[in-house]
């Protein structure tokens, strides 16, 4: 059975490829590297694998033409892509507890650029803003998903706002991920699909079309999680991180500035 009804999801259908495609799609990945036209943090990913002579050879027969959320900018679209991660409090977080999931690894994660040195928009997406049913919440989370000069714009936020409290998506993402994971990281079985699913889940990507007179909301990017490679070992690792230095609870050591008066970040679910 389907987790998501039609609709909710970036539109999907399986196709057969011509033949030697792949090869020349990477063909041509491999010349915009050579040129210098292809970005960094993409080069040596490619499709189905590298074709290279002495490589192994990967022929795909089917693939999967995904709908088009390219955005029409001469008709004033713009898209919005954000991950709402943890819609959820982790099963594992301490009572009493002050900060989200997400929230509590993003400031840990900004700590540590903090003390190298490096300037960071420490600021972000509390989930529950998303989930919330209050209106206002909400707004407070698009504006950080629009970012400026969008979020200045209060008819946009509105507009945003209203779509997103009106689309099934993450209802349904927080419904699944509570189900899916009642034990949460520290008492999952990390080999159990609905564990896995439920980490999927909480990756997925949003895909948010905005156009003058409409907003067209989507989800997709679902990577597949898996704790093999180490990846369990990091899960458990950074929660109990989040739980043993005080970043769920907000006690953690450090002169940060989300610890400065009327700056805390406190969540409510």
């Amino acid at each position: 059975m389907p987790l998501f009804p039609p609709g909710v999801m970036v539109g999907q259908e399986l196709v057969k490829l011509p033949p030697a495609l792949v090869v020349r799609a990477n063909d041509t990945l491999h010349h915009l590297e050579k040129s210098g036209v292809r970005p960094a943090h993409r080069q040596n990913l490619y499709l189905a694998g590298d074709p290279r002579p002495g490589e192994q050879q990967m022929e795909e027969v089917y693939a999967f033409l995904l709908e088009d959320m390219t955005p029409n900018t001469s008709l004033g679209e713009f898209l919005l892509e954000f991950k709402a991660k943890w819609l959820v409090q982790s099963p594992n977080a301490p009572q009493g507890w002050k900060r989200c999931r997400t929230c509590a690894l993003r400031l840990r994660k900004y700590s540590r650029a903090i003390k190298k040195g490096k300037k960071v928009e420490w600021r972000g997406i509390c989930p529950f803003d998303l989930v919330s049913n209050d209106q206002e919440r909400a707004k407070i989370a698009v504006r950080h998903i629009l970012q400026q000069p969008r979020s200045e714009d209060e008819k946009l936020v509105g507009r945003v706002t209203s779509a997103l409290m009106g689309c099934p998506q993450l209802s349904i993402l927080k419904e699944l991920q509570a189900s899916l994971d009642p034990k949460g990281i520290l008492g999952a079985d990390h080999k159990s699909k609905e564990f896995l699913t439920a980490m999927t889940l909480r990756d997925c990507t949003f895909y948010v079309k905005v156009s003058p007179t409409d907003v067209q909301a989507r989800l997709g990017d679902f990577d597949v999680k898996s704790g093999e490679a180490g990846k369990s070992d990091y899960w458990i690792e950074t929660e109990r991180e989040l739980i043993n230095e005080g970043w769920y609870s907000g006690t953690e050591d450090g002169d940060y500035p989300w610890k400065a008066g009327g700056l805390e970040v406190v969540c409510r679910a």
